[in-house]
């Protein structure tokens, strides 16, 4: 509680618009929100905007409903993250409630044991409300499936609502398959979160009719940990499915070089169907130069037009460069902060005849490595943008 009353003062005499606050597994608790209130709603609050709010699993109870409602309406959040408490129906109605007025609350992720009455809440805020695009329903267990389907059905008719998160895998064959209709018939719905809903996501027709419920062709996991019987999960329903998909992101996921060789059996191995994915996301995934030959098998099965490597560990590029230049499909490649030596610079030399935008900032190539990739720029006919600083070039390499 202390030290929740000074960060509440801090903020409080604060004078600036804060992006963030994430006060994520901080188990504050009901009492720690009354704090909070105070600091931030109180009389010597000075009035601030925070863009995103993240209260997740704070042993939050309907007992807080009321300070979360009035938080709501102080600090006017682009972004909202409740899920992992215990709000109950109580402390759905009350977001509810100042989701009726708002016009500023974009995102909201929300736990969907609720209840039936705080769903109905929701239900109806929502059909009013003109600014949330993102609605998350998160959990593991069936005590939500009812609630779920309440505010799934509300949905028909809304048109701002562009990414929803379903409590799928927590739903038996018939449920699971009547919201994946209700959401088919949602046409502002283009994104489709999946990480809620690959516990039971091993069903062939599920899969068909999740691969006709995504209008644009994305798949976002992005910012989830996936352990490996997730991703084994997905890797069955991109093997199960039969359209092309746009972009799949798997950006901070944490799958390691283990994960990597799992989606890389599902993606390329005998069970797979041949498909493409446009743009291919697998930042800061601790990813090593162990994988370097499945992400290079990856590119030939996948025939992406856009790979995003940035933030691992990746070195030995040669598989990735042969990839590349044998498929011709990429176009853009990012590799920021990564291990990329001077060793890999005569791969990165020849993936420049086919890219058409290259980014290896906060590398290692130093002045040899630039040398190197010198002979490339000067032989492409494709490249429109190279990134390569944050690399320790001196002036030699930058002579070159």
């Amino acid at each position: 509680p202390h030290q929740l009353v000074s960060l509440g003062f801090f903020l409080s005499r604060s004078q600036r618009k804060w992006e963030e606050l994430n006060l994520q597994d901080c188990h504050i608790g009901d009492d720690g929100v009354n704090i909070l209130h105070q600091c931030l709603c109180g009389d010597k609050a000075n009035k601030k905007e925070i863009t995103k709010l993240d209260l997740c699993n704070n042993n939050l109870t309907g007992a807080s409903s009321h300070l979360i409602g009035d938080i709501i309406s102080h600090l006017q959040p682009h972004a909202l993250v409740l899920q992992d408490n215990k709000i109950g129906s109580s402390g759905a109605t009350a977001i509810a409630n100042a989701l009726t007025n708002n016009i500023s609350l974009e995102e909201l992720w929300i736990s969907y044991d609720i209840g039936q009455d705080g769903a109905r809440a929701i239900a109806k805020a929502i059909s009013t409300n003109k600014t949330l695009k993102r609605l998350l329903l998160c959990g593991d267990d069936t005590t939500g499936v009812e609630s779920a389907m309440i505010i799934v059905n509300s949905l028909h008719c809304n048109n701002t609502i562009t990414g929803l998160g379903l409590p799928v895998g927590a739903c038996d064959d018939c449920v699971r398959k009547e919201i994946d209709k209700t959401i088919m018939k949602m046409y502002s719905v283009k994104v489709l979160y999946l990480f809620q809903c690959f516990q039971e996501a091993q069903d062939d027709v599920l899969c068909e009719v999740h691969s006709k419920s995504f209008d644009n062709g994305v798949i976002d996991i992005s910012h989830r940990w996936l352990p490996p019987h997730q991703l084994v999960s997905l890797g069955f329903f991109l093997s199960r499915s039969h359209r092309k998909w746009k972009e799949l992101n798997l950006q901070w996921c944490y799958i390691g070089d283990d994960g990597m060789n799992i989606l890389h059996q599902w993606l390329c191995g005998d069970k797979a169907n041949k498909q493409e994915i446009t743009k291919l996301d697998l930042s800061n995934n601790n990813l090593t130069g162990a994988s370097s030959h499945l992400i290079g098998d990856i590119i030939s099965h996948l025939q992406p037009h856009a790979l995003v490597l940035d933030d691992n560990k990746i070195t030995n590029l040669k598989n990735i460069s042969t990839a590349v230049t044998a498929t011709c499909t990429v176009k853009v490649l990012h590799m920021n902060n990564n291990n990329i030596t001077s060793h890999d610079a005569v791969a990165i030399s020849d993936m420049m005849s086919c890219l058409e935008e290259l980014n290896i900032t906060n590398n290692k190539l130093g002045d040899h490595g630039a040398e190197l990739i010198s002979k490339g720029i000067t032989n492409t006919k494709t490249l429109r943008a190279l990134s390569i600083s944050g690399n320790k070039v001196g002036s030699s390499g930058t002579t070159a």
